[in-house]
């Protein structure tokens, strides 16, 4: 088990770039194959050091949104069976 001093941790989160992918998103690009062509979220290191949960819920879910369009708040199952999408 390798443990690593605080400073060095932090050091390495602030210039480390974060990526927030789908299970299936297309790896690799003509620079590296190691990219990712569209990841969802990108955020810089010191961007993630400082966002809190709720704000990065709220990122993800408008990249979400702008990739299938936007989500309904709930969907309403009529008595006939038939659906009514409540934004």
């Amino acid at each position: 088990m390798l443990f690593f001093h605080r400073q060095l941790i932090r050091r390495v989160i602030s210039i480390a770039p974060f990526f927030f992918i789908e299970e299936r998103d297309e790896k690799g690009t003509a620079r590296s194959h190691q990219e990712y062509a569209k990841p969802l979220l990108m955020l810089t290191g010191e961007e993630y050091e400082r966002i809190t949960f709720k704000d990065l819920m709220k990122r993800l879910d408008e990249s979400l949104d702008r990739k299938y369009g936007r989500r309904p708040g709930a969907i309403f199952i009529k008595p006939d069976g038939s659906e009514q999408r409540l934004y």
